[in-house]
């Protein structure tokens, strides 16, 4: 687990820490997409886990950084603008045509997505 927030870290140093949790959360979720892989070292379920729990730290520390920014407009706003380094989504969003902006605008920006299986485990993540 990810050491707890300090109000002595700059903005510098916590920018530099989301990356790296973002690169680890990749890493976690190629080794768990990829096919041709030794599927016997790392089991499905702790891969899944290792990437939930990897989203969970990045989002706790956007959201102490002041960096997370929660809800369809504002994020539409900032991947318009490039202001973020990754979009995650709920799979069970209502709104199709919120889903497909979002999911266009981060393809035309090039700006990863992830999709968490349930809206309220991802708003209770963000702090909502």
């Amino acid at each position: 687990s990810s050491p707890p927030i300090n109000s002595t870290r700059t903005h510098k140093q916590e920018k530099r820490r989301i990356r790296r949790l973002i690169r680890q959360l990749k890493k976690a979720d190629e080794a768990r997409m990829s096919e041709g892989g030794d599927q016997s070292t790392v089991p499905a379920a702790t891969a899944t886990m290792d990437v939930q729990m990897a989203l969970r730290a990045v989002l706790k520390s956007a959201r102490f950084a002041d960096g997370l920014t929660k809800g369809f407009r504002e994020a539409a706003k900032a991947l318009d603008k490039r202001e973020c380094h990754f979009a995650v989504l709920a799979e069970n969003c209502e709104d199709p045509m919120a889903v497909m902006l979002v999911e266009a605008l981060c393809k035309k920006h090039q700006i990863p997505m992830m999709k968490v299986a349930d809206k309220k485990l991802l708003g209770e993540w963000c702090g909502l």
